[in-house]
């Protein structure tokens, strides 16, 4: 159960880092220096490739979590009721 509750922390943290990172994007358009600008838009784009791997495995275990903790209280009322 705390497992859920971190990630969705986790997963819910997610918003404010893709919001940053969509102003550093659109200030890194208003560079007057090529060079400058290829080398933000690669750093970018590798942050973005970063935040969408977390926030994969964090929505995967989030869910694997919730089930699992659901199975669990599901199973129990019902063993019970077959024993």
């Amino acid at each position: 159960m705390s497992l859920g509750w971190s990630l969705t922390l986790i997963t819910g943290g997610i918003y404010c880092a893709q919001a940053l990172l969509i102003g550093y994007t659109i200030q890194a358009f208003f560079t007057s220096n090529i060079a400058e600008m290829r080398s933000r838009a690669n750093l970018l784009a590798l942050c973005w490739l970063i935040v969408a791997i977390v926030e994969f495995f964090g929505h995967a275990l989030y869910w694997w979590s919730f089930g699992y903790s659901a199975e669990r209280m599901a199973r129990s009322p019902s063993s019970s009721l077959i024993n």
